[in-house]
């Protein structure tokens, strides 16, 4: 399938991979973070490795056509050398998708402002999932492929999205005690919302259903998945003299009159 837009600089995503801290604090538990080598050269020749491996799972279609020669080859080190700092290829591996999941946290997490309504962080948070799911689609292709067998990616996966939502459903529930939005479970709303837009995401980056992933699209998309979002679960346009305290208990009549 061809990839009509520019990855990220190369030298963006090194500082990813090698960083432990950043300016959103320290990573969580979940983000696989291995021992730092023993000395500076060969803590170099461990990043040497993970940026090498990074561009060859980026750019390879299956990530088993990839052999740890490759790697070797790739980085400018030896199969021995690799063996010193990873288990295995699947290691290497599990660190690589572990990084991508908390860049896409990352880049999600802090869209949210208190003093703009529900449906515009809504918006804003889909738009910025969205672009970081495109952004590492690459290794996301993997992740799915492996998921089912590998816990530790599949919990590695579920931890990241579970803290995302956990901080969207904190925030969506300020929403809900100052009158912004309609009280309903935000826990459900978040799970919906998050549900809807990764389907969204798997076809339209991953499977390439709808053509050829261009990541121009993506502003409207995320328009479009938000409205759908917020007019269902929330709603929109009241009728005069409705506040949004009176929106759960007519639904719940109206529901009981069916």
């Amino acid at each position: 399938m061809t990839d009509t837009t520019k990855p990220r600089a190369k030298e963006e995503r090194e500082r990813d991979v090698s960083s432990d801290v950043d300016g959103l604090g320290s990573r969580p538990k979940w983000v696989h973070a291995p021992a730092l080598a023993a000395t500076a050269r060969g803590e170099r020749t461990r990043q040497q490795i993970i940026s090498a491996a990074d561009e060859l799972f980026r750019t390879s279609t299956k990530y088993e056509n990839i052999a740890v020669a490759d790697i070797a080859r790739a980085s400018g080190t030896s199969v021995g050398t690799i063996y010193r700092y990873f288990e295995s290829k699947e290691d290497l591996l599990h660190l690589l998708l572990s990084n991508a999941f908390w860049r896409m946290y990352k880049a999600s997490r802090g869209v949210w402002r208190s003093e703009e309504p529900a449906e515009v962080n809504i918006e804003r948070t889909t738009r910025a999932y969205l672009e970081a799911f495109f952004e590492e689609r690459a290794f996301l292709r993997v992740a799915f492929r492996i998921i089912a067998t590998s816990d530790t990616v599949r919990k590695s996966w579920w931890a990241m999205r579970r803290e995302l939502r956990e901080r969207m459903r904190s925030r969506l529930q300020q929403d809900f005690a100052l009158g912004t939005a309609a009280p309903l479970n935000a826990e459900v709303a978040i799970r919906a919302l998050l549900g809807m837009v990764n389907a969204y995401a798997v076809q339209a980056f991953i499977d390439e259903e709808y053509g050829p992933a261009m990541r121009e699209e993506i502003p409207e998309i995320a328009t479009v998945l938000a409205q759908i979002w917020y007019r269902s679960v929330i709603g929109v346009g009241l009728p005069d003299g409705v506040v949004l305290d009176e929106l759960v208990p007519i639904s719940g009549r109206l529901a009981e009159e069916r």
